[in-house]
């Protein structure tokens, strides 16, 4: 998809089409949509943050091949968490779960390493989707805690769309023209969209119960799912 439309429309349409699937589900759920004045500050920095990975993430893949990105991603992610907690909290990971994230990173570096580093422009995306999803899903925690995942989901999608519109705006980016795209990218942009809709909904509600550390460890899954992809159609073999 990424070779065909440019990351900023695609990051835009992916949060416009997410928008309206929850601005439908909260309506017709009834959900009340009123946000607390203490809690403003940190919706809107959620919100904002929360914009950014999808593109980053769009970028980095038009630079290094998957599993480069998932690999700097995901050891990013990592420590950034184990550094928010200890600074928040003042909490360092147990013993079990040092050994966890070792081992996990030891095996993600046994599957990748040595890769070859053709842009030094696709680390900077790729470490910008670690950082930003640890800081992300840090807020997720502490806001889950009032607000339900499909509300989060919501403010974020408001902000996204926003953001990404007038960032389309500014730059020209065609959106219009995709109407008239063929089938199969129409197809490959939907199957996008529903993927990102079910990541952005089980991602808030994981780390509304979730411990940060202990949740980004766990989305390592992704790599074994990373893997096989890159094996089966992108013939990427490590």
């Amino acid at each position: 998809l990424g070779a065909l439309i440019n990351p900023i429309t695609t990051t835009f349409l992916l949060h416009a089409l997410q928008l309206l699937f929850f601005a439908i589900w909260v309506y017709t759920h009834r959900h009340p949509i009123l946000i607390k004045s203490r809690d403003l500050k940190y919706l809107i920095t959620f919100s904002v943050i929360s914009a950014l990975p999808l593109f980053l993430f769009t970028s980095a893949m038009q630079h290094l091949n998957i599993g480069a990105v998932l690999l700097i991603q995901n050891v990013v992610t990592l420590f950034v968490s184990i550094l928010v907690e200890y600074l928040t909290l003042n909490k360092l990971p147990s013993i079990i779960q040092t050994s966890y994230i070792l081992i996990s990173i030891t095996a993600i570096a046994l599957i990748y390493l040595p890769f070859e580093v053709q842009s030094i422009i696709g680390i900077f995306f790729a470490s910008g989707v670690g950082l930003t999803n640890a800081l992300t899903n840090q807020l997720r925690g502490q806001l889950g805690q009032n607000y339900t995942p499909e509300k989060l989901s919501l403010y974020s999608s408001v902000a996204g769309t926003l953001l990404w519109g007038i960032i389309c705006l500014l730059s020209n980016s065609v959106v219009t023209s995709l109407l008239f795209s063929t089938p199969i990218l129409l197809l490959t942009l939907g199957v996008y969209a529903l993927l990102n809709i079910a990541t952005t909904f089980l991602i808030n509600k994981g780390f509304a119960t979730v411990p940060l550390t202990l949740g980004n460890t766990l989305l390592l899954l992704e790599i074994i799912v990373g893997y096989s992809l890159g094996a089966l159609f992108f013939n990427e073999y490590y």
